[in-house]
């Protein structure tokens, strides 16, 4: 006898957990969730960072206003996340003074940002003071996704794409005799082996990170931001990065990769550190930056959560409720997070199978 499911969901970092919580704790949908525990995944190595202020410029993101909200509703109405999100603000320091000048031309149109000098003077080196970002904080990322499969049965499986059979109105995977209205894959890199899916514009972009011990804790007030981004993981110990290489796709730790990450941390660390880890994963990028949902424009029952790239934690309770309003009750999504924005450049009609 044939079992009959919602959605087969594959995928389980960052967009798949955010996704598959939506689905099943406030949407009460019966999801089949799979995935294979890839070592490539950068999910597993993300920091979780939360922060609305990015770039070498000091700019807002797009939708900060709403992205912060939505992570807020999610730290009330979701325990699991409630538990593993640290809200803290963010130290961004002034490099030169055309850092200083460029920011207070902008500074009126930075809500989430005031001047602020030295926070922790025996620690960092800054001159010039900074920015200090409210509303930013980081998440736990692999505790919060090990935890989240305990709790949701999440079976370790690769699925066999020849085994799913796509049909009107269902979706058949033959090998477990289960048929579903709607299959969503949230693969992140591994999209571009999807026979479905291959065709995304998802750039895999190579990130290292570093993991430091020192013997007092620092980030006593905020995390920090300074070309690279120091993040408490544990007590004394901090992660560090991290690197941005869509030139390499070798998801292998480097040298080069680990000595830019130890002269950008030299430059603005004074106190003494252990290097204690170093590691290296490959993010789902996109061109502009910006990820991607939606519906494939010739399988209605198939749908994607890709290109979350280093914004993962920040932009996944928003675009999971998206999504999610999308598949059970045809919510259109924003235009600015499908194929179809302009930003992104990408011609739909040229899509071959």
């Amino acid at each position: 006898m044939q079992i009959i499911k919602d959605i087969l969901l594959v995928g389980a970092g960052i967009a798949g957990t955010f996704l598959q919580r939506e689905l099943v704790l406030q949407h009460n949908a019966s999801v089949y969730w799979i995935d294979n525990d890839h070592f490539l995944s950068s999910s597993i190595l993300a920091a979780g960072i939360t922060n609305p202020v990015t770039g070498k410029r000091a700019t807002l993101i797009p939708d900060a206003d709403i992205l912060i909200q939505k992570r807020k509703e999610w730290q009330d109405k979701d325990p699991l996340f409630a538990r593993y999100f640290v809200q803290k603000n963010a130290f961004r320091p002034f490099k030169t003074i055309d850092d200083v000048n460029a920011w207070t031309a902008r500074s009126t149109n930075m809500p989430v940002t005031v001047h602020y000098t030295n926070p922790e003077p025996e620690y960092i080196h800054t001159d010039l003071g900074g920015i200090e970002i409210h509303n930013a904080g980081y998440m736990h990322v692999n505790n919060f996704l090990q935890e989240a499969k305990k709790q949701t049965h999440c079976i370790n499986a690769k699925i066999n794409y020849s085994e799913i059979s796509i049909e009107k109105h269902q979706i058949v995977w033959k090998k477990e005799n289960i048929s579903f209205k709607h299959v969503v894959f949230c693969e992140g890199n591994q999209v571009r082996y999807n026979p479905y899916l291959s065709w995304l514009p998802i750039i895999p972009t190579k990130g290292e990170i570093l993991e430091i011990e020192v013997k007092e804790p620092i980030c006593r007030h905020f995390m920090f931001s300074t070309g690279i981004y120091i993040v408490p993981k544990t007590h004394n110990r901090y992660f560090v990065g991290a690197t941005y290489n869509p030139d390499d796709t070798d998801a292998n730790p480097t040298e080069h990769g680990k000595n830019e990450l130890i002269e950008k941390l030299n430059a603005f660390l004074k106190v003494p550190y252990k290097l204690t880890g170093h590691w290296a994963g490959i993010r789902p990028a996109t061109s502009d930056r910006i990820p991607l949902i939606g519906q494939h424009p010739h399988y209605q029952n198939v749908w994607f959560f890709n290109g979350l790239g280093s914004k993962g934690v920040f932009y996944a309770p928003l675009l999971a409720e998206y999504l999610a309003q999308s598949i059970l009750c045809q919510t259109p999504i924003p235009e600015q997070f499908t194929l179809s924005r302009k930003t992104l450049k990408f011609d739909i009609n040229n899509i071959s199978l």
